[in-house]
């Protein structure tokens, strides 16, 4: 039942942990709900990383679940995400493939009602007709309704923004270049990469860090488009 599957007694951002047995890196996804919802790691190394559902030690490539009434996203096992997918309503399992938009039509005026950081654009669908913009502050990702005419006009030149699924996807637009790239992602990607304009943005335009740190983002959002691979966001 879908009660069974509310998540144990910590917080979803609480802790960072490894495998001792498995040695594997910490998790970017993790380190990023620290990041927007505090807590601290665990720097002992003591706790296996484990579901946040049913606390089983988890595979170092795993699903998340999105639990709707709190935004909050929960690492889980295999046999949890199955679940999920079966239960109604509160919880909605994470998709993991990334989808490329070959072509993107943004003209200057609309690019600067997005207000996004610069030459980059992060689009959430909240309901069939509300999308927000989603910007990394001091206190978290701050989201902002876009006016309707201004996402009617991008549908309209972009047609493959309307495959955007409702929740569980973002619009991810790099314009940082001479030619704009759009990718339909996972939401934890999407949040994987407000974490890094967070962490590395310095100045107006965001500086060294940030551009190479982006760069690689956007090469593996690329690559797993290109593949019809999974994008990794353990």
């Amino acid at each position: 039942s879908l009660a069974d599957l509310r998540p144990a007694d910590v917080p979803a951002m609480a802790l960072e942990s490894n495998s001792p047995a498995s040695k594997r890196p910490p998790s970017r996804f993790r380190a990023v709900r620290r990041l927007f919802g505090g807590g601290a790691p665990d720097e002992s190394g003591t706790e296996p990383e484990t579901c946040d559902l049913c606390r089983r030690a988890l595979a170092p490539e795993h699903r998340h679940v999105l639990e709707r009434a709190t935004r909050r996203i929960f690492c889980v096992c295999d046999a949890c995400a199955q679940r999920a997918t079966a239960a109604a309503g509160g919880l909605a399992l994470i998709p993991r493939e990334v989808r490329i938009l070959p072509t993107v039509c943004i003209p200057g005026a609309r690019w600067t009602e997005l207000s996004c950081p610069a030459g980059l654009a992060f689009l959430r669908r909240a309901g069939p007709e509300k999308v927000l913009a989603l910007h990394p502050g001091p206190a978290g990702v701050v989201e902002l309704p876009l006016v309707t005419a201004v996402w009617d006009d991008l549908r309209i030149a972009n047609p493959g923004f309307a495959l955007l699924k409702p929740e569980v996807e973002v619009l991810l637009v790099d314009g940082r270049g001479a030619v704009r790239a759009a990718y339909l992602a996972p939401l934890d990607a999407g949040y994987e990469l407000l974490g890094l304009v967070r962490t590395h943005w310095s100045g107006r335009w965001g500086g060294a860090e940030a551009r190479r740190m982006t760069d690689q983002f956007f090469g593996r959002l690329a690559a797993a488009a290109a593949l019809a691979l999974p994008v990794s966001c353990a």
